[in-house]
């Protein structure tokens, strides 16, 4: 067997020829993806997690905020409604303290990157309530106006296996999937498994090791911005990276694991959007609101 990275690249030149393919049937936010178009990928799979954030530095007054695993914020309204909090929107100052106090993220300094997490594994997604980020979602999304209009899951256990031609990106805005989808999500990572069963990710070369260089098991995923994530059926979330995953399998409770892998460089050495840093080459993102 050999190594390989992702064959697909992170160039604005293959992006724009994606875009010739079927559109993505999901919204776009009020983010400014205009210095972006090429930042959107298919065959994504129907999982999205929430990109990191900090989790562990403790607020006066919001001491259970930390590392318990959710995104905290205190209320506010959002009159505008893009979603993200602006100054001047009236809030509810749960510690009194004068300030609107949320937990800090950003796409670098907080996010996954490359250069710090190649080769982490993490749960895609979660078979287990205790692991959901927030109550009731198991990181299933609708990928495409069919997945949203078929209840029983099929379409979401295809696109598991195959190729959703949706086009997903920054600032794309998905629905979450009601429900745990234990039995779809088994059978659809099976089969998925199945295409390439003896594939396998090194960790001393943190490579995926396969016979197949175009092995299914090499897949994107997207990742949310984590203050877009809300409880509550018809709740939806915004896109802000795309990342090249490897997806191992899935465990005795019903978790998705995966791995990020690294994606190969554009043939003219360019990277979507242009000033991303190289380093963290294995994921795409425009610059935060």
């Amino acid at each position: 067997m050999r190594a390989i990275t992702i064959v697909a690249l992170f160039s604005c030149l293959a992006a724009s020829l994606a875009l010739a393919g079927p559109k993505s049937p999901t919204q776009r936010s009020a983010l400014d993806t205009n210095d972006c178009p090429c930042c959107r990928m298919s065959c994504v799979k129907p999982w999205v997690v929430a990109d990191r954030w900090d989790d562990a530095t403790v607020i006066p007054g919001h001491e259970d905020w930390a590392n318990n695993g959710k995104y905290d914020a205190e209320p506010f309204t959002d009159t505008n409604g893009n979603g993200y909090y602006d100054t001047g929107e009236p809030y509810k100052d749960q510690n009194g303290d004068g300030v609107r106090n949320a937990e800090y993220y950003h796409p670098f300094h907080t996010g996954y990157v490359a250069s710090k997490d190649l080769g982490k594994e993490f749960i895609l997604k979660p078979g287990l309530s205790s692991e959901t980020i927030a109550a009731g979602h198991y990181n299933a999304v609708d990928l495409s106006d069919a997945e949203r209009l078929d209840a029983t899951g099929n379409r979401y256990e295809w696109d598991i296996e195959n190729c959703n031609t949706s086009l997903i990106g920054t600032g794309d805005i998905v629905g979450f999937h009601p429900g745990n989808l234990s039995g779809p999500t088994q059978r659809g990572v099976e089969r998925l498994i199945a295409r390439d069963l003896d594939a396998y990710y090194d960790s001393t070369s943190q490579t995926v090791v396969s016979q197949n260089p175009d092995s299914p098991r090499l897949a994107f995923l997207p990742l949310a911005d984590p203050r877009t994530i809300s409880s509550g059926r018809g709740s939806r979330i915004v896109i802000f990276k795309i990342a090249a995953m490897f997806i191992e399998g899935i465990d005795q409770d019903g978790n998705v694991l995966g791995r990020f892998i690294p994606i190969r460089g554009a043939p003219d050495g360019q990277l979507c959007p242009p000033d991303y840093p190289a380093k963290e080459a294995f994921i795409s993102t425009c610059s935060p609101p």
